[in-house]
């Protein structure tokens, strides 16, 4: 028999009640309790209590005489420390005291001779008692967020133990026992102050996943034996080297190394077959071997912030990757290999010395593409056969004009040309039906083709720092814009048609030449914010006053030190 109680309901009476039952599991959770009633040690037939999210700042000794109980919930309370009498629940399976203020484990846990599971994260927990290694039936301890600064010898007696949890505490090393948990599967020690493992670590030949991040380690210790890792995870430590035996690691899928202070990769890394993710961002590498082209099998490979001067022409031979980000490095050039990769959907290669790009026409599968930051002059034609990308991003580059061919990428959604040396656009942009956001700020462009009225899917356009002095009527076919930036232009005139942008939130036509603006302009019921700041409009509008919903507005004259919001 279950039972949950209700808020106010009187546990006195209530346990009085359910001594005559045969009650097995008590919900109690949630309750704002500040206090258990002692006669709660009368259920003798309970197997079950959740006490979880209340404010108890204690438990009473009672509770320890229900000693048929298998799952003691405690969790997310006020509890500083626990009864002795803990140690009597010999039939207990789970314990959860995480998230308390517990200072301490009472040395009675190693009496818990059955339990396989304790969960006591997000405490102020010092240190574990030694008694901790009598647990022989535990499988699962979870002691993360807490405070410790080491564990005890006795942690190597958990023979049975399959998955530590230390993350977040303060431990400087590991016992050399540790490399006795040989059931150990799962090891994660992220965010302590670890700056070595122990050799005994290698013995652990079951574990398959392990994360040290955010620690201080300089080396690693001989990893040829875990032939069962499929997870290893060292990114922001200190490593200046991986060693040879990462090679051996046939089973590993997923590496990270990032943060780290890696000068080059060994050869071995190719000969890890199985892997599928690595990412080596943020470290001093300068290139790569050759052998990086024998991971077959990698499908994300993140390589940003490290100095890179050149890309293997091996990388075209990594056929399943879908994912490359080389982001901030030296690349002055892409090997022509590259577009053997048809299954990339992802490519970025933002902040380099890029000149040129290679043919993109294998890339049928490209979806993302971020060449920002870079030195590119022109764009290849093959860009229109892009089918599938959907954003692409070509700021802060040095690009005098788009190819005709980009009105072919028919899936574009997001476009930013901004910071380069655009003085016209092709006709064929109006081709883009399904753009959504299209950014050319800061370029030099002199007017915009009508034909940009047919992406009428547009939400957002950014036209800031040009050198427009109109806009084309057919501006007005944009009936889904709500963003529309014009600011630092030569605008004289607006068109009337300006009025037909009936979901028009945010226009900003700050230092422009504007004498007059269009009546047409108060029929915008949804704008929020218009700034006319430095114009050369000699008063206010009268038409803005049916601006019902216009909740930012600037205004001044030109030279003016004086505005209006």
């Amino acid at each position: 028999m279950r039972y949950q109680a209700k808020a106010g309901e009187d546990l006195g009476q209530l346990i009085k009640k359910m001594c005559q039952e045969d009650l097995e599991e008590l919900d109690l959770s949630g309750l704002g309790l500040t206090e258990v009633p002692e006669k709660i040690g009368l259920l003798k037939s309970l197997k079950k209590i959740d006490l979880s999210h209340n404010n108890l700042a204690s438990i009473p000794p009672e509770l320890g005489e229900i000693t048929n109980l298998n799952i003691l919930k405690i969790n997310n309370n006020k509890l500083k420390s626990l009864p002795s009498e803990l140690g009597q629940f010999s039939n207990l399976r789970v314990l959860d005291l995480s998230h308390n203020n517990l200072t301490e484990l009472p040395s009675e846990i190693g009496e818990l001779e059955s339990v396989t599971h304790v969960r006591s994260s997000h405490n102020q927990l010092q240190k574990l008692p030694s008694e901790i290694g009598e647990l022989r039936q535990l499988k699962y301890l979870d002691i993360s967020f807490n405070r410790l600064t080491n564990l005890p010898l006795e942690i190597g007696q958990l023979l049975k133990l399959q998955s530590l949890i230390l993350r977040n505490n303060f431990l400087q090393s590991l016992p050399s026992t540790t490399g006795q948990i040989l059931a150990l599967t799962e090891l994660i020690l992220d965010n302590n102050q670890l700056s070595s493992l122990p050799d005994e670590i290698a013995q652990l030949t079951k574990i398959t996943t392990l994360k040290v991040s955010k620690n201080k380690l300089k080396q690693l210790p001989q990893l040829g034996q875990f032939n069962s890792l499929e997870i290893l995870d060292i990114s922001h430590n200190s490593l200046i080297k991986l060693p040879s035996e990462i090679g051996q690691l046939s089973s590993i899928t997923t590496i990270d190394l990032s943060h780290n202070q890696l000068q080059k990769l060994p050869t071995e890394i190719g000969e890890v077959t199985q892997l599928q993710y690595l990412d080596v961002s943020f470290n001093k590498l300068t290139s790569l071997p050759l052998e990086i082209g024998q991971l077959l099998k990698l499908q994300h490979l993140n390589l940003s912030n490290n100095f890179l001067r050149s890309l293997p022409s091996t990388t075209g031979q990594m056929l399943a990757l879908t994912k490359l980000i080389l982001n901030k490095n030296q690349l002055s050039s892409l090997p022509s290999e590259i577009i053997q990769l048809t299954n990339i959907t992802t490519l970025k290669i933002s902040s380099n010395k890029l000149r040129t790009l290679p043919r993109l026409v294998q890339f049928n599968n490209l979806q993302v593409l971020d060449v920002s930051h870079n030195k590119l002059i022109e764009l290849p034609s093959e860009i229109g056969q892009l089918g599938s990308i959907f954003e692409i991003n070509l700021s802060h580059n040095q690009l005098q004009k788009l190819p005709t061919e980009i009105g072919e990428v028919t899936q574009l959604k997001y476009l930013n040309v901004s910071f380069n040396k655009l003085a016209s656009l092709p006709l064929e942009i109006g081709q883009l039906l399904k753009l959504q956001s299209l950014n050319l700020s800061n370029n030099f462009l002199r007017s915009v083709p009508a034909t940009a009225g047919q992406m009428t899917a547009l939400i957002e356009l950014v036209l800031d720092r040009n050198q427009l002095r109109d806009l084309p009527n057919e501006i007005g076919q944009l009936s889904r814009l709500a963003t529309l930036k014009l600011k630092d232009n030569k605008l004289k005139i607006l068109p009337p048609t300006i009025g037909q942008l009936g979901g028009l939130e945010e226009l900003s036509l700050a230092n422009n030449l504007l004498r007059i603006i269009p009546r047409e302009l108060g029929e915008l019921n949804k704008l929020r914010l218009l700034d006319l700041t430095e114009n050369n409009l000699p008063r206010i509008p009268t038409s803005l006053i049916f601006l019902g919903n216009l909740k930012q507005f600037y205004y001044s004259a030109k030279g003016s030190k004086d505005s209006t919001q």
